[in-house]
């Protein structure tokens, strides 16, 4: 069955990583998931909202383990989003702002994106 998309041969987009930098984005899904293991994480995505790469998304995960429960508190701060002393409600975050710094890193033998860092806008 033939897939009718008017305008495809026009679409943009690409898997192939954006470029070192910082970038203006939005929260699209912030969900509660576990390791195969086990551990509990926050699974994000985000889309840049402006320039070039307008409409690109982001992926990261955030460990909820004690150690590392900080850079979830780094992610919360940057949106600039409500919580109480005893945590936030994952629902809140959808559609906030955040500024994300992206890197460059390997995996499997491919250059991919990694967010290595959040700040507020």
């Amino acid at each position: 069955m033939k897939i009718v998309i008017a305008g495809f041969d026009k679409i943009k987009g690409s898997a192939e990583p954006i470029p070192v930098g910082d970038y203006v984005c939005q929260i699209e899904t912030c969900e509660n998931q576990k390791s195969p293991d086990g551990k509990p994480y926050i699974a994000w995505s985000a889309s840049i909202i402006d320039g070039e790469y307008k409409g690109r998304k982001l992926f990261w995960n955030t460990s909820l383990q004690e150690q590392a429960q900080w850079n979830v508190k780094a992610v919360v701060e940057a949106l600039k989003a409500p919580f109480e002393p005893d945590g936030f409600n994952t629902e809140d975050m959808l559609g906030l702002q955040i500024g994300l710094s992206v890197t460059m890193d390997t995996y499997q033998g491919k250059e991919k994106n990694k967010v290595s860092g959040y700040f507020s806008v």
